[in-house]
């Protein structure tokens, strides 16, 4: 049960990097074409541009989740497109049923609302979360080392865990091998036992028919 239980635990450890990993990779090689990565209804995206300071800085790394503009409320940070790019910016007002003006935080650099109203045309999705973990350039950049590490510690405990297994079934194995050879070497001890016993009875019988 124990080595099962290990085992399950290995396999859902290597997926949960390997996934991560794969996320992270992906995420970045799209981020870096001006695309935004989806997986599970969730998007990542890079933020090139201080409009959203302070809630979102320049560098930032995203977690969008995709989904219709009904359930937009005013105050949600929204992405939508523009006709040329992806916008992240706060819904402000709503000018008529699902169609929002929105506007950047940074007040310096958007003093004024947005010229595109957005609508369920070119709505994307809503801001959830900063997630810099998610891209190796915001890693690098915002100097956040803390997934890479556990990924590392994660990668430690899987590969100690494999040589710990391995120790144990090699042991296993071992063990098996010598019993088997021991139960061999038995056998034939008995039967070479039992070969003396027949052949000194067979001399006995002679001896007492003469």
């Amino acid at each position: 049960m124990i080595k099962k239980i290990k085992i399950a635990f290995g396999v859902l450890i290597t997926i949960l990097i390997i996934s991560l990993i794969g996320i992270l990779i992906s995420n970045t090689i799209a981020l870096k074409n001006n695309q935004i990565g989806s997986f599970f209804g969730y998007s990542i995206s890079y933020v090139p541009t201080a409009s959203m300071e302070p809630a979102i800085s320049s560098g930032d790394t995203v977690l969008i989740k995709k989904g219709s503009i009904e359930d937009v409320e005013v105050g949600d940070i929204i992405v939508y497109f523009d006709g040329s790019k992806y916008v992240i910016h706060r819904a402000i007002k709503e000018v008529d049923e699902n169609i929002f003006q929105t506007q950047g935080d940074n007040e310096y650099t958007n003093p004024i609302p947005d010229s595109v109203l957005v609508t369920a045309n070119n709505y994307y999705g809503k801001y959830i979360k900063t997630v810099n973990y998610l891209n190796i350039q915001s890693l690098v950049k915002n100097k956040n080392y803390i997934f890479p590490l556990c990924i590392l510690v994660f990668l430690i405990v899987l590969v100690t865990e494999a040589i710990s297994l391995a120790k144990t079934l090699a042991k296993k194995t071992r063990e098996n091998l010598k019993k088997a050879d021991d139960d061999k070497l038995r056998e034939e001890l008995r039967k070479e036992v039992l070969k003396e016993i027949e052949e000194s009875k067979k001399l006995n019988n002679d001896k007492n028919d003469k």
